[in-house]
């Protein structure tokens, strides 16, 4: 799954043998240069050009499925493309998650302990990033009770992040001294939010430091999990992310927030000391 140069198609084609491997690129002409490559060297695997997200089912069914760039939810052709006990490995938010095929038309795995950082799956033309929305003229602005340097405390927070906020990116604001004195994030949707040490300032369909500050509350209630200790089931229905196990669902931390919805309790919330949650 996204072959790009045909390295990774290169070493599973001298491991398994060109029949059994199975490689798939959006783009057109690197589909074209990997498979010349490939057959330079003497290996010749199904190089096919186009959406990995359908997988091909004229090959499946397969035992093994291995995705090579981003994803915000686990394609679910794939489950149905890979045979009961078969294995997928796939990059989800900024975590790496290995499935089992059930006999029932689901999977379900656990993260690797493994950061992951790939390049976003994207449509042919696309680029896989959430173009910057740049400032808005008339952001909302109320104090924030989480400090920026929240994001860069652990590693485990900003995974739990990506995957409350799917295709989010962000940026940090530094001082001379390289200190983090704010921070950007932005989803494609084109919602937009910077917070500082004190304020935060946001704007579009999601009020997205709303979300952070849940994110890092539920973060903290349930005792900074890692990200080892989450897992994925893949459905029909759509990918569930869980904590510890399948009936222990992550809550839905996404969700739009208007300005006009806004309540007094939540304009009024105080800068960062001691996080306001309820465990």
């Amino acid at each position: 799954m996204a072959t790009s140069t045909g390295y990774n198609a290169a070493l599973l084609t001298a491991r398994l043998g060109s029949a059994n491997v199975t490689t798939i690129e959006v783009d057109p002409g690197l589909a074209l240069l990997a498979d010349e490559r490939l057959r330079a060297c003497g290996q010749t695997p199904a190089v096919r050009t186009g959406d990995g997200r359908a997988g091909h089912p004229a090959r499946a069914p397969y035992d093994r499925l291995i995705a090579t760039c981003g994803f915000t939810a686990v394609p679910y052709a794939w489950v149905e493309q890979v045979r009961p006990g078969g294995l997928i490995v796939c990059p989800l938010g900024s975590g790496t998650v290995r499935l089992v095929v059930g006999e029932d038309g689901t999977a379900a795995g656990q993260f690797l302990r493994t950061r992951s950082y790939f390049m976003g799956v994207r449509a042919a033309g696309e680029t896989g990033a959430a173009p910057y929305p740049g400032d808005p003229g008339t952001p909302d602005e109320r104090p924030t009770r989480l400090a920026p340097t929240a994001l860069a405390r652990s590693d485990s927070f900003p995974f739990l992040l990506s995957l409350a906020l799917p295709g989010a990116a962000t940026s940090t604001d530094l001082d001379d001294t390289d200190r983090i004195t704010g921070c950007r994030i932005w989803t494609p949707d084109g919602s937009w939010a910077r917070a500082s040490t004190r304020t935060v300032r946001q704007a579009g369909p999601q009020r997205l430091w709303d979300v952070v500050e849940d994110a890092y509350d539920w973060w903290l209630c349930n005792g900074r999990p890692a990200r080892e200790r989450f897992g994925v089931t893949v459905t029909r229905a759509g990918t569930a992310v869980w904590l510890g196990r399948p009936d222990q669902p992550v809550p839905h931390l996404t969700r739009a927030r208007t300005t006009a919805a806004r309540t007094p309790e939540t304009t009024a919330r105080t800068p960062r000391g001691t996080p306001e949650r309820s465990c």
